[in-house]
């Protein structure tokens, strides 16, 4: 099945149909908008031939999966063991308790017990020290004069504020993105990487044996994390199990990292592009600190059009100026 994908992406489009498993060519998942415009234009409901499953792209047509179908469309261990499958129950025990896979009265439960933890108070709290992170992660690349701006700000930005939220050490603050990353697979294009499962179940293992730990260490020495808040939320004297927990502390992650990864990176992206935005786009990301260091060290950082591979570089006189050689 592997093989047959991997076919599927790298032929010309005239020989196969439409596919999502075009993504699995370099060059379209760094453009995918074209790929994304062919499906809608064809059928806004596609059968996906090479991934047998429905591929939604219309917006009212998406709207009415979301409301009218079930969410609970993770398998069950015991379906998994009766396909032949039981490698993965592992994977089935997780998702089974994940809100993302719920409906009706098992979801307004389990949102219920989160929502009392996961507060916009608790968020409102780490909007300085976020600002703080931020200011450190580019006081970092001023003197170097380029950087990446997915590898040195985009992506550690989100995963450090999580481990800051979720009340965990910010120096493994890498190894839970690598995990998280790994489980993400099965959220997406597990099925096209069969040959992964053995990485994603073991990411799983440490990743579920490290939230363990934490639990212990935050029940012996309580602090003001989400994850102590989750392990402690009651609604009518309901609470969540330890697995609930983790489940759903993962699902977290994940969805945080992803999401406000690509956004940031995108947002530059786009301020690059649009020459009328670049000076508020620039000014916005040099305020307020790393810009006064800048200027006391003689030079006003600004930002570059991307390079090929996406990186950006500093430079001290004006957004509108070409950067120096980006440093990969």
């Amino acid at each position: 099945m592997a093989a047959e994908l991997v076919a599927a992406a790298t032929a010309e489009p005239s020989d196969i149909p439409l596919s999502l498993c075009r993504l699995l060519d370099p060059q379209v998942l760094a453009d995918p908008y074209p790929l994304y415009r062919a499906l809608r234009e064809r059928d806004r409901v596609y059968w996906d031939p090479y991934l047998h499953a429905w591929v939604v792209t219309g917006y009212a047509e998406v709207v009415s999966v979301l409301l009218r179908l079930s969410a609970e469309c993770a398998p069950s261990a015991e379906q998994l063991a009766q396909m032949g499958l039981s490698s993965l129950e592992p994977i089935a025990r997780v998702t089974v308790k994940q809100m993302l896979f719920m409906d009706g009265a098992a979801h307004v439960r389990l949102r219920r017990l989160c929502s009392t933890a996961f507060t916009s108070n608790r968020v409102a709290a780490l909007r300085s020290h976020i600002q703080d992170i931020a200011d450190r992660l580019l006081d970092r690349v001023v003197a170097q004069g380029s950087m990446d701006v997915v590898g040195d700000f985009a992506s550690p930005l989100p995963a450090i504020v999580m481990a800051e939220l979720l009340g965990l050490p910010t120096r493994d603050h890498g190894q839970l993105k690598a995990w998280s990353a790994d489980f993400a697979e099965v959220l997406g294009n597990f099925q096209q990487n069969p040959d992964r499962a053995g990485i994603v179940l073991r990411s799983l293992r440490e990743m579920t044996e490290y939230l363990r730990a934490a639990i212990s260490e935050q029940e012996r020495r309580p602090g003001d994390g989400l994850i102590h808040a989750l392990v402690h939320a009651e609604v009518d004297g309901a609470r969540l199990t330890q697995e609930e927990v983790i489940a759903n502390v993962i699902i977290t992650m994940v969805g945080a990292d992803a999401h406000s990864a690509a956004r940031q990176a995108g947002a530059i992206t786009r301020s690059t592009r649009h020459s009328s935005h670049r000076s508020r786009g620039a000014s916005a990301l040099r305020d307020p600190k790393p810009a006064n260091r800048a200027r006391r060290a003689g030079g006003r950082g600004a930002w570059r059009q991307a390079d090929a591979k996406g990186r950006y570089g500093l430079r001290g006189d004006g957004c509108r100026q070409p950067g120096p050689r980006a440093i990969s």
